[in-house]
């Protein structure tokens, strides 16, 4: 014999995350346009890969245009622009 159950409208993962029963996910990052668009032109270095940036360092780049560092991992930072996060390298010499 079966025992029948009716479905949920939500799964129980999304209602205990909905009630705040859940961990707390990853910090949200900032928006592009309060972190960085009112910034001057002078406060950005120029992204080169052999160039070496830390967390909220404002970066220049010549196909994304302005961005900030978000986060560094080794020889990868997460840099957010105008069109989203790119994971870029850095402290790479350039061959």
């Amino acid at each position: 014999m079966s025992i029948h159950r009716p479905k949920r409208a939500t799964s129980r993962k999304e209602s205990a995350t909905a009630r705040g029963a859940g961990p707390s996910g990853p910090p949200k990052p900032p928006k592009w346009k309060e972190a960085v668009a009112e910034q001057p032109d002078g406060a950005f270095s120029a992204y080169a890969t052999g160039s070496t940036f830390e967390k909220d360092a404002l970066v220049a780049h010549s196909k994304f245009g302005k961005g900030i560092v978000l986060e560094v991992d080794g020889n990868k930072v997460q840099i957010l622009f105008e069109e989203g996060i790119r994971k870029l390298l850095h402290g790479t010499p350039s061959p």
